[in-house]
């Protein structure tokens, strides 16, 4: 996860179809600040829909979908 946060650019889009990785995209949406979590998915998400490959995209949706949940509301 370091070496993807050293160089978030260009790794996240290169190793978005290696299986390998996967956990650490979704360590990726847990721990990025919500703004770069949601561009992430985002990218992910636009590879799933051409690849046709949603288990990746899958699971990072619902990774911030429980961070959003678990945030409290504005007053």
């Amino acid at each position: 996860m370091h070496a993807f946060l050293a160089d978030q650019e260009d790794r996240v889009l290169r190793h978005l179809d290696d299986p390998r990785f996967r956990g650490v995209y979704i360590m990726l949406a847990s721990a990025l600040p919500l703004d770069e979590a949601r561009t992430l998915k985002d990218a992910i998400v636009d590879h799933a829909a051409e690849s046709k490959d949603h288990h990746l995209s899958d699971a990072v949706v619902q990774v911030l979908k429980t961070r959003r949940a678990s945030r409290p509301e504005p007053v």
